[in-house]
């Protein structure tokens, strides 16, 4: 797969286009944090990733995906998916780790933090 990627300067708020052949991926700054995305992961087009979220090796995210490393880190380790429409996001604080070649699916909302 012929991967290109838009050199653009880092500032506040910026919307980085990674762009993957022909189709540009979301992936958004918060605050310090800018996402760190394996080159052999596939994120699709309609996926946001924002922050404090590092993917590893050959995992997958599918469109309507939303990784929100905002408050908190996630961290998708090799192998991995998380499936269309699928939102992972955390407390304050906390950190999200999928591994073991999960596979999270839209069905469900995964929040991890305070047990209430």
């Amino acid at each position: 797969m012929n991967r290109r990627k838009k050199e653009t300067p880092i500032s506040e708020n910026f919307i980085y286009l990674i762009y993957l052949d022909t189709f540009a991926t979301m992936i958004y700054q918060f605050k310090e944090y800018i996402p760190v995305i394996h080159e052999s992961s596939f994120i699709h087009p309609q996926a946001a990733v924002t922050g404090n979220v590092i993917i590893g090796k050959n995992c997958y995210i599918g469109p309507g995906a939303a990784l929100r490393g905002d408050w908190g880190q996630i961290i998708i380790e090799d192998g991995c998916n998380v499936q269309e429409n699928c939102t992972i996001h955390m407390f304050p604080g906390m950190i999200v780790l999928i591994k073991g070649r999960g596979t999270y699916r839209s069905w469900r909302r995964y929040s991890w933090g305070n047990n209430r």
